[in-house]
């Protein structure tokens, strides 16, 4: 989207597409666009001390190989860290790091 701003930049004023018409071509929202520039434009992660206290705690669960840590154990010691976060902030977490436990077999 941004790109094609950029190339209509080169027109004159009146040649050039205005965000709406552009947005209803693409079927995408306003607030949705500005979303995600203001999103792209700060990249700050809030959680970033949160992901690498998990990797940590995760790490210490391995056992041959395998992760042995589920959200419940590291949530609890996430806890005792003073670190309180919902059980579906630490599930979506270990899920994007890639730390679930896996299945015993």
């Amino acid at each position: 989207m941004d790109q094609i701003r950029a190339d209509q930049a080169k027109l004159p004023k009146k040649q050039r597409y205005s965000v709406g018409k552009l947005l209803q071509i693409i079927s995408l929202s306003r607030a949705t666009y500005y979303d995600e520039r203001k999103r792209i434009a700060n990249p700050y992660d809030k959680y970033a001390q949160v992901k690498q206290r998990v990797l940590a705690i995760s790490g210490q669960g391995l056992y041959r190989g395998r992760r042995t840590y589920g959200y419940r154990r590291v949530k609890a010691l996430l806890d005792q860290d003073g670190i309180h976060l919902a059980d579906a902030t630490v599930i979506r977490i270990m899920r994007h790091l890639g730390v679930q436990a896996s299945k015993y077999v």
